[in-house]
């Protein structure tokens, strides 16, 4: 009855939702509220710092175009050409400076700057444009140029003076906007901070204060104590739930005494029917009775159930002792439990290791119960025997699978880390070294992603037992998982003592693994910490050793490394700059930078290499050197190859909008993108997305790469040559090309690598490998084109062996796209 009035009570209504959601909407109001607000002040300042850049650019640029026409020498074309191109920078910058002021307009900051001062800097560059334009056009010593030359000398220092004009006018505007937005900001703390203070203050009386009262009931209530009640009045919902919970403990509290009153008859009616019940013939349970007054406690009832468990008969087990199923295990564990147990006439319960009459073991759980007479004294015990064998062999599955590694038998890393334990707490006692190597198979994703994960268990299980034949008597090796090993050297008497070990490891495993008629290579990374000099404890020393082990990565695998202090700088190093790596997309700090590729037979620029920048705000640009590998290890690569991809096609529409003849534009690929199975789907995807042919793309590769799996990357090749792509290969001659392959691959492009580029002028080694190169892809009819070309004399000696195309500091370095525009846009070449 009690129980039925708790649950009319029940809390229902949705009101205590309801108070919450009205705070939060007004909460949220005065946050958009807020939002715009600083929004608009924020993008008007950002709007007038652009126009300060873009008006000190531009009194940069009049001080620039004064300069050079002052040093113009008008035989030479280039220095008249960088006059004609700063005259357009100079139209430009005022253009945008003119489009900058509409938005600030637009913004609500007012009139950006007076009318006077841009007015000013217009009037004066008309005319100063026409002089400036003559100077680089007209031949010296013209009367023309000299009377251009003399204007740009007589009215510099006007434009100057009205470019700075503008400048501080603008300065001004912004420190007037500023001040506004500084007005706003205490009108704004204030409002929140009343508001907050009401909010919290209608919360604490109408939630907290109630809820806090429930909070100790409830914990009074989980203490068995059922006359906790809350004496508090509260209106709407929480009202409801209080007095809802108060009707649960009222039912609580009547379910309690009942329980008790049921125990009590219980418990008297199993000390009426205890003996009787516990004999009953039909019991599944093995029963046994026997006698505690006796000499030697001989048995004088066994149910059928125990002659079926125990394949004694009711005439062999009567009058004898239940010993007889221990056989010869008598000094058990729990054996001294069972003797106390019977001793003292408690009841319990014992495991025990029991055979069977024709000597099959099973275990046993023995639950041992005394009976006792009127007068309280032990006249007789009941056991009941109940065969847990199955439950005993999964237990002790379940120990060996928490401590051995499922795959190849050996520990896993809970075992080696308490072994681990143990010889560290041993070797502080006899002050001797322990030695942890920490083992990772190189290349072992490759094996899984070719020949597929049951062929890698295989090479993991074989690699297992080839460690096991290189350790020395009491050493332990492990698995922490997929790939990774671990060995404990234990009494370890030298330091030198371990390298030996690496190099027999090492070894080992660069032995070809025959698994289902596939020769399988792999080879092993080994790093090391030593105790007590690398770590005080089992996880200092593993980690120590997994730092040692990444750095033997790092020099190429198939080395091992010692543990150095250095390494952890190092490693906490990389780590920061990983960190980092995985918002670079998310905060668009990537940006594309595109290296001319120029015929060496007419000078002109056929093409360009898309090279990837990184610009962080607090590190600043971080080389490629130091964040490819990193994106290679990470698997962040195939974002970033997405990126550039999609980033180069979104480039050329944007150069065919201007209206320039955009040259074919070469992405690098790395191994890992090579490997994906979409990227043919992310390469036409992005052509399509940007509305290009693909023909514009030319995809590049290295050497390295397509021989890993020579026929697969046949099948790739073709068919991104099926899609209209150009295919160049890159590093030609630093790897292990086979010219059989080489002549099979449908490439159009090979690549001179800038290491045989370097020295041709100076050693004849690379000169002829630079030569030889030339003319075997000549041969194949590819096109070949010289990396790292910095020189006039590299360039002569490429152009005297007929190479098609070159690239490299000696014309230009990587340039932003806008740079690369304005290079397509003035048909620079080399004259």
């Amino acid at each position: 009855m009690m129980v039925d009035r708790w649950k009319e009570n029940a809390l229902l209504q949705p009101g205590v939702r309801r108070d919450f959601a009205l705070i939060f909407i007004v909460y949220a109001l005065l946050g958009v509220i807020a939002t715009i607000a600083f929004s608009n002040a924020i993008d008007r300042h950002i709007a007038y710092t652009h126009l300060i850049d873009d008006a000190g650019r531009l009194r940069m640029l009049s001080q620039r175009i004064a300069y050079q026409a002052h040093h113009v020498d008008a035989e030479t074309i280039t220095a008249r050409l960088k006059l004609r191109q700063l005259v357009d920078s100079f139209d430009e910058s005022l253009e945008k400076l003119s489009v900058q002021f509409d938005a600030v307009d637009r913004l609500g900051g007012g009139q950006a700057a007076p009318d006077t001062a841009l007015a000013t800097v217009r009037r004066q560059w008309k005319n100063y444009r026409e002089a400036a334009i003559v100077a680089a056009d007209q031949r010296a010593g013209s009367t023309q140029s000299i009377q251009a030359l003399k204007f740009i000398d007589e009215n510099a220092e006007d434009l100057l003076v009205s470019a700075d004009q503008n400048v501080k006018s603008i300065l001004a505007r912004s420190v007037v906007d500023y001040r506004q937005v500084q007005r706003l900001l205490p009108l704004a703390l204030v409002l929140g901070v009343l508001f907050a203070v009401g909010a919290y203050l209608y919360i604490t009386k109408r939630f907290l204060v109630p809820f806090t009262l429930i909070k100790r009931m409830s914990q009074k209530l989980a203490l068995g104590e059922f006359d906790a009640r809350v004496e508090h009045e509260a209106p709407g919902d929480v009202g409801k739930l209080i007095k809802t919970l108060n009707l649960a403990a009222d039912a609580m509290q009547e379910m309690f005494h009942e329980r008790i009153r049921a125990e009590e008859a219980v418990k008297k009616m199993l000390e009426d029917f205890r003996l009787r019940d516990r004999a009953i013939e039909s019991a599944s349970e093995a029963i046994m009775i026997s006698d505690a007054l006796a000499y030697d406690h001989p048995t004088i009832y066994v149910n059928p159930a125990f002659e079926r468990l125990t394949g004694y008969a009711k005439d062999e087990s009567l009058g004898r002792n239940a010993r007889i199923l221990l056989g010869n295990e008598l000094a058990q564990q729990q054996t001294d439990a069972l003797k106390h147990l019977l001793k003292e006439g408690r009841e319990g319960t014992v495991v025990l290791k029991c055979f069977r009459k024709n000597g099959e073991v099973f275990w046993n759980e023995l639950s041992v119960s005394p009976v006792r007479d009127g007068d309280g004294r032990v006249t007789h015990s009941i056991s009941i025997f109940k065969d847990v064998t199955e439950r005993k062999r999964e237990e002790e599955n379940l120990i060996r699978n928490a401590q051995y590694d499922t795959l190849t038998g050996l520990p896993n890393g809970v075992l080696f880390l308490d072994r681990l334990e143990h010889s560290v707490s041993s070797a502080i006692r006899h002050e001797r070294m322990v030695g942890v190597l920490f083992i990772d198979i190189d290349h072992f994703k490759i094996v899984n992603d070719t020949f597929g994960r049951a062929v890698g268990d295989t090479v993991l299980v074989e690699a297992s037992q080839r460690l096991l034949g290189c350790l020395r008597d009491g050493d332990t090796v492990a698995r922490l998982g997929s790939d990774e090993f671990v060995l404990l050297l234990d009494e370890l008497e030298r330091e030198d003592d371990i390298e030996p070990l690496a190099e027999r490891i090492m070894a080992g495993m660069v032995k070809a693994f025959l698994i289902e008629g596939h020769e399988i290579y792999v080879s092993a990374s080994i790093g090391a910490s030593i105790f007590p000099r690398d770590g005080e404890d089992g996880p200092a020393l593993i980690r120590n050793a997994d730092m040692a082990m990444y750095r033997a990565k790092q020099y190429g695998r198939n080395i091992f490394q010692v543990f150095s202090e250095e390494m952890q700088s190092n490693i906490a190093h990389r780590m920061t700059l990983e960190a980092n790596l995985r918002r670079a997309l998310e905060r668009d700090e990537f940006v594309l930078h595109f290296q001319p590729q120029l015929s060496l037979t007419n000078g002109r620029i056929v093409g360009a290499e898309a090279l990837i920048r990184w610009r962080h705000p607090e590190l600043g640009v971080v080389p490629p050197a130091q964040f490819i590998p990193l994106a290679e290890e990470s698997g962040l690569i195939e974002a970033i190859g997405e990126w550039v991809i999609d980033t180069a096609c979104r480039q050329v529409k944007l150069w065919q909008d201007e209206g320039l003849r955009v040259p074919r534009v070469a992405v690098n690929i790395s191994a890992r993108q090579f490997r994906q199975k979409n990227l043919l789907n992310t390469v036409e995807r992005s052509l399509r997305l940007h509305g290009q042919a693909a023909s514009v793309l030319e995809i590049e590769l290295t050497e390295s790469m397509v021989m890993h799996d020579p026929d697969r990357t046949i099948q790739i090749l073709r068919q991104m040559k099926e899609m209209g792509l150009h295919i160049s290969l890159d590093d030609f001659g630093t790897g292990y090309s086979s010219l059989s392959y080489l002549r099979r691959f449908p490439i159009d492009v090979l690549k001179v690598d800038q290491s045989f580029v370097r020295d041709v002028t100076t050693n004849q080694d690379d000169a002829a490998i630079a030569a030889s190169i030339i003319a075997l892809a000549h041969s194949l009819n590819l096109v070949t084109v010289a990396e790292g070309v910095e020189t006039a004399g590299q360039m002569e000696y490429l152009t005297r062996q007929k190479c098609d195309v070159m690239q490299g500091y000696f014309f230009s370095k990587p340039l932003p796209a806008a740079s690369f525009s304005m290079m397509l846009r003035s048909g620079q070449s080399i004259e």
